[in-house]
């Protein structure tokens, strides 16, 4: 497993937590582009396959990472509004 940076795994530890893209983007003054081309790169170097399964591969207690709505990996398109 490829290390994350400070910054992915500071937006996969948010992101682990039901925060949604929009939401991480403003609280790290960050673009909504730049979160999810960042969430792309974690997902890549943990090798999951979205959200649901961050808390697991960061290795989180009892934490899967689930939003829990619909299971999607709760990416927001380039609107910053949920797909």
């Amino acid at each position: 497993m490829v290390p994350l940076s400070a910054r992915e795994r500071e937006i996969a530890l948010l992101a682990a937590d039901g925060v949604m893209s929009k939401e991480i983007a403003d609280r790290l003054f960050l673009s909504v582009r730049t979160v999810n081309n960042h969430l792309q790169n974690i997902y890549a170097k943990l090798g999951v396959n979205g959200r649901a399964q961050l808390g697991p591969a960061l290795g989180l207690d009892g934490r899967d990472g689930r939003d829990g709505r619909d299971g999607r990996d709760g990416l927001d398109g380039l609107d910053g509004h949920r797909r």
